[in-house]
């Protein structure tokens, strides 16, 4: 029994053993193909590349650079297994990695197969790859191609097994724009075997025959951005298994043929987006019978021709925006039975009927905005049932109330009507109703309009129907008076139905927002026999005492207004600046560096104090009180003073208290209005951009004087303050002689 008892136990114990080490070697299988922080950690502690992991983003970047510091390569890893490698280099074109560089790069921890690499400006790259034990990736993007004029199979490198699983290719010249066109060589595709999507992206003007030839029995989807000016028909003629192919940035023009596309029978998505193309041949579709989707937005066609899409009994999706469409033939859409989506947005029809229209009976989404439509058959509609997103804005519609319900009768499925940006003053009263054909109207957008009134039928039928759930009504000239109350209780009632309520307001702009206006607001309640002698009196009332208000204030602030007039020059004759600064003790503050002593007390201050006129002039050296502040001291002397002169010196540039002057001055003069700084260079000014800012700002935007300068003591006197006494006759002829300063542009 024990024996027994033991057997059992042992069987368990080894079960389980079994069973531990099958799910741990699960667990190392499951994890082989992602890169940790412990990886991470391994990497700068065996190389001399630098490690760092985020590990809420679970991923990590590796820098390595090359012994002559010419080559920078860094490895960024993605959510575990995604691989970006970008090269650097101080040249201008690519080099190849170096040796003692290749052999630093380590291995990506347990990554040997990387879901998605991308490769920035690192060509050749297989040599890298190999280095960094990558065996193998399914999706490749190779960008910064710019610096390559010719592109073959050994500009990846020379072991080009490991593109071999490549399945997902892009060709990019991104971030840098190619300026020399770029060729791409016959045995470029060679290396992919399994190439089944491709995007190129590349500054290329022509494509040789037989390039493709690789890919013929792989590649299925091709997206080509270039410059080419002719169909690369030669170029994808062996591509027979091709269902999507998107060509972008082309030029065109009118050289498209009708046999361009011969060899692509089997295309079912095809985009020729933004490639100039002014005419289409009438046949170039014929061989396209399993078309479903067809774009040619952005081109210059102005004409199509009636037979191009009769082959198209399966197209679903029709782009033709951005073009220069004036009108469409009555059988343009005939046998495109099945088309669910048309676009024709950004061209310049001017009139729409059914005949134009393709059978409505398949059709969901019509988008006709940003043309100059004015006219729409009332029957255009009357079939699309299925219909459910209608785009009419930023035209230039103007129905009727009868006209718009003829135009909306037909469509049973509608969820989202676009009408902003056009002429239109009435919409259907029945438009919203439960029983009537729009009654599953989800948006309806109004705005930028001509509207200035809402039918009272219409309003019922709002407020008693749930739908619209977004109901656009703002930027229309609304009459607000006393007949608009209903109106504006249902805006009152729905706000949370319009998303632009806060925009909505009435024909009169300065009015508030509608939501916030009382009934009272916009219609005034009648006043009887008496209301013009009321409206008198409140007149009258309102009058006298904003003047009685106007008193009270000028003899209360009669110096701050003077100061207003003055700064805003108005009212000049009832005002001067002698009046305003009669209570300041001083005609000037000089601010200066004390190196600068010398000259200000031998030469500035004499001039200024005993020159005729005489000012009263003050400096901190004369005239500070000693053991006061000096932050306070700076404050007092330039509100005690009409002007500030600042001696402008490479002594004053790296005063600190110097400049703190000058910004008190500056500050002053801003507060109130007018110019009370007089700026004077002494010297040489050498460290220049060592200035604050503010004061390299003033000195660009304002006039100053130089010591030693021709008419120096002329032009300060003229920005000193004027005397208010009567001048004498030699005086006021010296004054006369005087000239601004404006008229002296200072010296280099």
């Amino acid at each position: 029994m024990i024996i027994s008892h033991l057997t059992r136990v042992g069987m368990v114990t080894l079960i389980a053993l079994v069973l531990r080490q099958y799910y741990c070697h699960c667990q190392t299988g499951l994890e082989a193909q992602s890169f940790s922080s412990a990886d991470c950690s391994l990497i700068t502690m065996k190389s001399s590349c630098n490690c760092t992991y985020d590990v809420g983003y679970e991923s990590a970047k590796i820098d390595c650079r090359s012994a002559d510091e010419r080559t920078d390569i860094r490895i960024s890893i993605y959510e575990k297994s995604a691989v970006d490698i970008t090269c650097r280099y101080t040249g201008a074109s690519y080099v190849v990695i170096a040796e003692e560089l290749l052999a630093r790069l380590p291995r990506l921890g347990s990554i040997r197969k990387a879901d998605f690499l991308d490769i920035h400006e690192c060509m050749p790259f297989t040599a890298i790859l190999a280095r960094m034990a990558l065996t193998q990736s399914e999706i490749l993007h190779i960008d910064g191609l710019s610096k390559l004029t010719r592109l073959t199979a050994q500009s990846f490198g020379h072991n080009t097994s490991y593109l071999h699983s490549v399945v997902d290719l892009e060709l990019s010249v991104q971030p840098a724009i190619a300026q020399a066109a770029q060729r791409l060589n016959a045995d470029l595709f060679t290396v992919f075997p399994n190439l089944r999507t491709l995007k190129i992206d590349l500054n290329v003007t022509k494509l040789d025959a037989g390039i493709f030839t690789p890919l013929a029995a792989t590649l299925n989807d091709f997206t080509f951005y270039g410059r080419l000016r002719e169909f690369p028909s030669a170029a994808l003629s062996p591509l027979r298994q091709l269902s999507m192919l998107f060509l972008m940035r082309h030029q065109f023009g009118d050289r498209l043929r009708e046999d361009d596309l011969a060899s692509l029978s089997l295309l079912e998505q095809l985009t020729l987006n933004s490639c100039n193309i002014t005419k289409l041949p009438a046949r170039i579709f014929a061989s396209l019978p399993a078309l479903r989707q067809l774009k040619l937005n952005r081109n210059e066609l102005r004409v199509l021709p009636p037979s191009l899409f009769v082959a198209q009994m399966h197209l679903q999706s029709l782009d033709l925006g951005d073009n220069q469409l004036e009108t469409l033939s009555r059988t343009l859409f005939h046998h495109a039975t099945k088309l669910t989506s048309l676009a024709l947005y950004h061209n310049r029809l001017t009139m729409l009927s059914a005949q134009m229209l393709p059978p409505l009976n398949a059709l969901v989404g019509l988008r006709l905005d940003n043309n100059l439509l004015h006219t729409i058959a009332a029957d255009s509609f009357a079939d699309a049932k299925q219909l459910q997103f209608l785009e009419l804005h930023n035209n230039r519609l103007n129905w009727s109330s009868a006209e718009s319900c003829d135009l909306l009768a037909g469509m049973s499925s509608l969820m989202a009507l676009g009408l902003q940006n056009n002429t239109l003053q009435h919409l259907c009263d029945q438009s919203i109703a439960p029983n009537y054909t729009t009654s599953k109207l989800y948006t309806l957008d109004l705005r930028y309009n001509k509207f200035t009134h809402l039918s009272a039928s219409l309003l019922r039928t709002l407020n008693s129907s749930k739908l619209p759930k977004q109901l656009y009504l703002s930027h229309n000239p609304w009459m607000c008076d006393c007949g608009a109350q209903t109106f504006h209780n249902f805006v009152k009632s729905n706000r949370e139905r319009m998303p632009d309520i806060m925009e909505l307001r009435c024909a009169d702009m300065q009015l508030a927002p509608l939501i916030e206006l009382s009934y009272n607001d916009i219609c005034l309640p009648d006043l009887g026999v008496n209301a013009r002698f009321v409206l008198g009196l409140i007149s009258l009332s309102a009058l006298s005492l904003m003047l009685i208000i106007t008193a009270l204030c000028y003899y209360k602030y009669k110096l701050q207004l003077q100061v207003w007039l003055y700064a805003h020059q108005l009212c000049l004759c009832c005002i001067s600046e002698a009046e305003l600064d009669r209570e300041r003790k001083y005609d000037a503050f000089i601010s200066y560096a004390h190196q600068d002593e010398h000259f200000v007390e031998h030469e500035l201050l004499p001039g200024l104090e005993q020159g005729t006129p005489a000012f009263k002039v003050c400096i901190h050296a004369r005239d500070w009180l000693a053991g006061a502040f000096i932050t306070e001291q700076i404050i007092d002397s330039v509100e005690d003073s009409r002007r500030t002169i600042i001696v402008l010196s490479e002594s004053f540039i790296a005063s600190h208290w110097a400049r703190m002057e000058f910004r008190m001055a500056h500050q002053s003069a801003l507060n109130e209005g007018r110019s009370r700084i007089i700026l004077v260079i002494y010297g040489d000014l050498v460290n220049i951009e060592l200035l604050d800012q503010e004061l390299r700002a003033y000195l660009k935007m304002n006039t100053y004087l130089k010591w030693g300068e021709p008419w120096f003591w002329e032009k300060l006197r003229y920005a000193m303050p004027h005397p208010t006494r009567v001048w004498t006759r030699s005086a006021r002829v010296r004054q006369a002689d005087e000239i601004p300063l404006h008229d002296f542009p200072p010296s280099a």
